[in-house]
């Protein structure tokens, strides 16, 4: 695929400019090489002439032309984070993980990330969104959800990149809050574990972050 030549569209809507132009992305799912039509904010208009606007608006599609340094043709950016993490995240990842904790894995990313981002193109979410999410799950739930949940992003990023669905990694400096809330460190009386075994379950959940933290094992207690 040759350079692209275009200048695009300038259009005022309400007190702003938005540019659209067109790209030309590779369907993850067939391979094909499809256009699509690209909106993009430039400015507002008290504070940008058109022909501002319209030079704001060729360096925005010199930046986004959807090639490779080597030429090549991204893959559609414009896929949801949901159909990402589901079809080329976890089918990697889990061949990897544990079959015990894949289940908790995958729970955790769709509980944390993908009610989230799901809906959203992957390429359209910037690092303050994940930044203050991550913020925002640091007031709710115990260090080390906190700090999983920062992880299995920079993961889904990177993978991002590497299959050609992004250029740029917002992750890059996506920091762990501070102040996290401490482990949750509760130690269960034996009316409460008489209780689980009365039900039948083993599984006990963390107040701090209400995620199933372990798994109980019954143990007789020496005579004295």
């Amino acid at each position: 695929m040759g350079i692209s030549h275009q200048t695009g569209l300038i259009v005022l809507r309400g007190k702003a400019w938005y540019g659209f132009y067109r790209r030309e992305v590779v369907d993850p799912t067939t391979e094909d090489v499809r256009s699509v039509r690209v909106c993009v904010r430039l400015g507002i208009k008290s504070q940008m002439t058109k022909l501002k606007a319209r030079d704001a608006l060729k360096a925005e599609i010199a930046k986004q032309t959807g090639q490779l340094a080597d030429g090549r043709v991204l893959k559609d950016g414009t896929v949801t984070f949901e159909w990402f993490v589901r079809n080329r995240y976890f089918p990697l990842r889990q061949g990897d993980w544990r079959p015990e904790t894949a289940k908790e894995k995958t729970a955790q990313i769709e509980i944390d990330l993908i009610a989230k981002f799901g809906f959203r193109a992957i390429e359209s979410i910037d690092k303050f969104e994940l930044q203050t999410h991550v913020n925002h799950l640091a007031r709710t739930y115990c260090q080390d959800r906190v700090k999983q949940a920062r992880f299995y992003l920079k993961s889904i990023f990177d993978e991002a990149i590497e299959q050609e669905f992004l250029v740029k990694d917002p992750t890059r400096t996506l920091k762990i809050p501070k102040n996290l809330r401490p482990k949750d460190k509760q130690i269960l009386t034996w009316v409460s574990v008489s209780n689980l075994k009365r039900t039948g379950s083993t599984d006990f959940h963390c107040q701090s972050c209400g995620k199933r933290c372990v798994r109980l094992r019954y143990e007789k207690r020496s005579a004295n």
